[in-house]
């Protein structure tokens, strides 16, 4: 991560901080469930950097922690709109739109993490599990096999 992005204002402190130190207090923060926090760091690091794929990712992950599926795809779509070659980011989007009621978009989501990364289990993995619930059992244990062949002892699969 490059600092020369900008320097973040550290709460109630006249200091700014290095883009890359903001960014991982956010991240500390947000690990330690420390939601709040971690909110404010990221929206003060959005509100220099706006447009920072891994902050706007890392915000739709902590919506989906907060229980807000649907800001949660908002956020991570937007980081994907900026930077579309994470697998991770699909991933993640297909997750919270399987939350949010949406599981043809969920597919397409994981499909496109597969698309980037073939050899992506857990992407595997989930698809294999939405064809299951959606009763497509063939698609199911195709990706499921596919899941097992990438990683062995993956759980999920």
């Amino acid at each position: 991560m490059n600092s020369d992005d900008g320097d973040i204002p550290e709460s109630g402190q006249g200091s700014a901080m290095p883009l890359d130190e903001a960014i991982a207090l956010a991240v500390t923060l947000h690990r330690a469930g420390q939601l709040d926090k971690a909110d404010t760091a990221y929206r003060q690091i959005l509100a220099v950097v706006p447009d920072h794929p891994d902050v706007l990712h890392l915000t739709g992950l902590l919506r989906h922690h907060q229980g807000r599926p649907r800001e949660a795809a908002e956020s991570i779509r937007a980081a994907i709109a900026h930077e579309a070659g994470f697998a991770d980011y699909h991933l993640n989007l297909g997750n919270v739109l399987l939350e949010c009621g949406e599981p043809t978009e969920a597919a397409e989501a994981y499909r496109q993490a597969l698309a980037l990364r073939p050899e992506f289990a857990d992407a595997w993995n989930n698809l294999g599990a939405l064809y299951r619930q959606l009763g497509d059992l063939d698609q199911a244990e195709t990706a499921s096999r596919r899941a097992i062949e990438q990683a062995p002892g993956h759980v999920g699969a």
